[in-house]
């Protein structure tokens, strides 16, 4: 029993540890998220919901009107809704613990990382950890055995995971969320006794995961797309249902409003949003039909095996799912394969617009299909003959963890801050067309592993109890004796966050993933 007791708990220290290790400060140790890009965007969803009870945006931006949307004096962000809107019970979290520090301290300990950034920064991670839990009912519900460490594995090695626990006010997270919601609700329609409820559910997912992100459209065939994949010959038909419809003109209802009092007008044009037009039909016509399909062929040969974040080696269940979809095309006729591969058409016409990975860790326009997917390869791998196959995604899935890691720890890793020609032979900043060379050669790399380390939230913690134990001054003399650049500007940067940090945020933190690491584990138990 007590050898029973111990492995638990050095299962959940394993992956507290892990987890801490892939949170990182980058976006954290701010005094906020300030105007103007798409980061500050999704967050002023959020604050004028949370701190404003409004949809006046003139307290997000400060004088920065002209550059977000700015139609007839109506102003808001570019970016959309919904992640602002999932985030905000987050956000009044932390306005609450917020109130409550400021009345009780008042010192420089509880100001820094402010509860406000701190508990939204905590939005992404959760729902990404919802979002594997609700993976794991579905393929229980089906009758699939799957390891909840194996959806966690392949959805965190398909790039959601950067978004997740760095970049943490990105809508990419809140997709992969909402698309899961939908086939969440969409398989309980078809298997459960209470379709109406989850008819109007599915109606109600299929609106939040528009407003989260208004370009992906495919999520309206995702509870088609479910019925295809379960494959029973009924005459129940989701989009017949009077649960759904009714709740499918509540969402449009819904949606007209928000648009209105958002925007100022009634539009589910992305262009028009972002002050843009023409960019759908100068990509259509920019070429005679030949050499259209042959650039884009090309492209997308790009996509899947560059070395700019190539998709087999840096998101490799996108590539693993639809694959195995093809492996058991016998199982559909030509139009359910047709519409099956719908959500991987789409948006991957989305980086084929735009020939480039998006200023950001991988081809983000395509993390959504994370879900899609992984659904995609569970509920196709059906036997023993695909283990090889099983145990390859596995190895790339590693590689492609580890990725997240290394992103941005040497020249090769980073990002160019100035124009540099992409992959695609596009000249644009945020860029790197070499990453996959950066990512292998930064293994030998010393000063890789330790701005892993210190960037993130194991390494905070270890420095504050050290500081704590033995005393700053002194441990900055055993940093130096040891050959470490206590000298750097950086270093002495992040000596004085350290100090400031309260650890209240740091035990919090580790309190939360000891949560979850046990849920899992407990999850993992029962499967």
């Amino acid at each position: 029993m007590k050898n029973i007791r111990f492995s638990k708990i050095s299962s959940i220290l394993f992956l507290v540890l892990i987890f801490l290790l892939f949170l990182k400060i980058d976006f954290r140790f701010e005094e906020g998220i300030f105007c103007c890009g798409d980061d500050h965007d999704y967050y002023a969803h959020a604050e004028t919901i949370v701190v404003d009870f409004d949809f006046d945006y003139s307290n997000q931006f400060f004088g920065n009107e002209n550059r977000r949307f700015n139609l007839n004096g109506k102003i808001a962000p570019k970016g959309f809704f919904g992640s602002g809107l999932l985030a905000a019970p987050f956000l009044f979290l932390g306005v609450i613990f917020e109130n409550i520090s400021n009345s009780l301290f008042s010192n420089p300990f509880n100001s820094f990382m402010n509860y406000k950034l701190f508990f939204y920064s905590m939005s992404a991670p959760s729902y990404f950890f919802i979002t594997t839990y609700l993976l794991f009912s579905i393929f229980k519900l089906n009758k699939i055995n799957v390891s909840p460490f194996n959806i966690l594995l392949l959805l965190s090695s398909s790039g959601v995971a950067y978004f997740a626990f760095e970049r943490f006010s990105m809508t990419h997270v809140y997709e992969v969320f909402t698309v899961t919601l939908i086939f969440y609700n969409s398989f309980n329609f078809y298997i459960s006794e209470n379709k109406n409820k989850y008819g109007l559910f599915t109606a109600f997912a299929i609106l939040l995961a528009f407003l989260v992100r208004m370009v992906n459209y495919y999520i309206i065939f995702i509870p088609l797309i479910v019925k295809f994949l379960l494959n029973k010959k009924t005459k129940i038909n989701i989009y017949s249902n009077s649960f759904f419809l009714f709740g499918s003109l509540i969402s449009i209802f819904i949606f007209i409003f928000l648009s209105l009092n958002i925007y100022g007008i009634i539009s589910i044009n992305p262009e028009t949003l972002y002050g843009q037009k023409g960019v759908l039909n100068n990509f259509i016509s920019s070429e005679n039909l030949f050499d259209f399909i042959l650039l884009n062929l090309k492209n997308t040969f790009i996509v899947i095996f560059g070395k700019e974040f190539g998709l087999l080696w840096f998101s490799p269940i996108l590539i693993y799912g639809p694959l195995m979809l093809l492996f058991k095309y016998k199982k559909y006729n030509k139009m359910q394969l047709l519409i099956l591969f719908i959500p991987f058409v789409q948006s991957m016409g989305a980086v084929l617009l735009w020939q480039s990975t998006a200023s950001s860790y991988g081809f983000r326009y395509l993390y959504s299909l994370a879900p899609v997917a992984i659904i995609y390869y569970y509920f196709n791998i059906d036997n023993l003959r695909y283990l090889w196959f099983d145990n390859a995604l596995k190895i790339f899935c590693i590689f492609s963890l580890v990725s997240i890691l290394f992103f941005e720890t040497t020249e090769l890793t980073q990002l160019s801050l100035t124009p540099e020609i992409n992959s695609f032979g596009r000249n644009l900043r945020y860029v790197e067309p070499n990453y996959l060379i950066g990512y292998i050669n930064s293994f030998l790399v010393l000063d890789s592993y330790l701005k892993i380390f210190t960037t993130s939230f194991l390494g905070i913690i270890t420095f504050k109890l050290l500081f704590l134990i033995f005393g700053t001054s002194s441990m900055i003399n055993i940093f130096e004796n040891l050959g470490l650049p206590t000298n750097n500007s950086d270093f002495i940067n992040l000596t004085s966050e350290i100090e400031l940090v309260s650890f209240t945020k740091l035990l919090l933190v580790i309190i939360y993933f000891i949560v979850i690491s046990k849920f899992f584990l407990d999850k993992q138990k029962a499967f």
